[in-house]
């Protein structure tokens, strides 16, 4: 078989954390959305259909939440964090592309969300 990279995607991780500037934020909280495409050769799991083969969607999932528990200002700094996280844990992941949306921040305006994308590849 031909050597294949896979894309693993998680989306719309949903967490309730208290990442912002503002004291407001730290103190009340808000909905955070978390976005995931892990890129990592995975081709043993296709003949195995073993989760010991590929990387656990559980896992990926516990090393978010763990870090969405710890308090950033800015979201910049989450989506490294998050990713560092994962390069360490997971060696085979090769790139990483993740997004992070905070649900209707305080702004003093109308408005949904506001977010952050990060690519990087090692």
């Amino acid at each position: 078989m031909k050597a294949l990279t896979t894309t693993i995607c998680l989306d719309q991780m949903q967490f309730y954390a208290y990442h912002g500037v503002t004291q407001q934020e730290k103190k009340i909280g808000n909905v955070f959305f978390v976005s995931l495409q892990l890129t990592t050769p995975i081709n043993a799991s296709f003949q195995s259909d073993e989760v010991t083969d590929t990387i656990s969607y559980a896992d990926v999932y516990a090393c978010v939440e763990k870090e969405m528990q710890k308090t950033s200002n800015l979201l910049e700094h989450l989506c490294q964090q998050i990713s560092e996280t994962l390069y360490h844990t997971f060696p085979t992941i090769t790139a990483i592309h993740i997004r992070i949306d905070k649900q209707t921040p305080p702004m003093g305006g109308q408005i949904e969300r506001v977010g952050i994308q990060l690519s990087s590849i090692r």
